[in-house]
């Protein structure tokens, strides 16, 4: 589901940017970790990712939530509730220039790390 929502963004970029064909844009499959959580729920990671959700934003005026999607699921090692699970998302309707997807983060080019917007 990730690597169909890259190659998505992808063709979007392209349209913008008045090209025909759809973009090469790739990523590397990130092998998420297996514990008890995700095989007791059915692998609940590939379930969440692709899912549309409200996320916050905190900006000068305050905190707002904005239309996103689940991207990449994340396990808290030390504990096994679901309440625990952080999730990377990106936003739908980007309203900030720090809301937009790094392109290079994108391609897995990204030198930045956690760093990265």
């Amino acid at each position: 589901m990730r690597n169909e929502i890259v190659q998505l963004l992808g063709y979007e970029a392209g349209l913008d940017n008045g090209q025909d064909s759809l973009s090469s844009a790739s990523s590397s499959s990130s092998e998420l970790p297996k514990d008890d959580l995700s095989s007791r729920d059915g692998n609940l990671a590939d379930q969440l990712v692709g899912h549309r959700c409200l996320a916050p934003y905190t900006v000068t005026r305050g905190l707002s939530y904005h239309n996103a999607i689940v991207f990449e699921v994340f396990y808290v090692p030390s504990s096994r509730i679901i309440e625990d699970l952080q999730v990377k998302v990106m936003f739908l309707n980007p309203l900030n220039f720090n809301m937009m997807p790094c392109e290079h983060y994108l391609n897995s080019q990204c030198v930045y790390g956690e760093a990265c917007r």
